[in-house]
C-alpha cells in the first residue's frame, strides 16, 4: 500500500506533463493548419480579384465592340461571343477556385489529422501496456 501511495504523486506529475505536451502538439498542430488556411485564403482571394479585373477589361472591350455594330446581325454575334467567352471565362475560374480550395483542405486537415492519428496511438500503446 505505502508503494501505491509513494508513486502516486510520480504518476499524476507524470500524467501533467503528458498532457502539457500533448496540449503543446495540438496547440502546434492548430496553429500549423491555421497558416495553411491563411496562406491558401490569400491564394483563392488573388485568383478571384484578378478573374473579376480580367472580367471587367473584357466587359469593357465587349462594350466598345457592340457600340460599333452596324446591323442587328453583328449585335447579336457579339451577343453570343459574349455569352460563350463569359461563361467559359466563369466556368475556368470556378474549376481553378474549387481545385484551389479542394488543395486547401487536404493541406490544412494534415497537421491536425497526423496529430489525431499520434494521439491515438499513444492512448492505444497506453492501453496495451497495461
Amino acid at each position: 500500500m505505502t508503494k501505491s501511495k509513494k508513486s502516486a504523486p510520480y504518476q499524476f506529475d507524470q500524467l501533467a506533463q503528458e498532457a502539457a505536451s500533448a496540449s503543446r502538439e495540438n496547440i502546434d498542430a492548430l496553429t500549423k493548419s491555421s497558416t495553411i488556411v491563411a496562406k491558401g485564403m490569400e491564394e483563392i482571394i488573388r485568383e478571384s480579384m484578378a478573374f473579376a479585373q480580367s472580367a471587367a477589361e473584357k466587359q469593357m472591350k465587349y462594350a466598345k465592340d457592340a457600340m460599333g455594330v452596324k446591323t442587328i446581325n453583328e449585335f447579336s454575334d457579339i451577343q453570343n461571343k459574349i455569352a460563350q467567352e463569359s461563361f467559359d471565362d466563369v466556368m475556368a475560374n470556378a474549376t481553378k477556385i474549387t481545385e484551389l480550395g479542394t488543395k486547401l483542405l487536404t493541406d490544412a486537415i494534415e497537421p491536425l489529422n497526423s496529430q489525431v492519428t499520434k494521439t491515438v496511438q499513444k492512448a492505444t500503446d497506453a492501453v496495451a501496456a497495461e
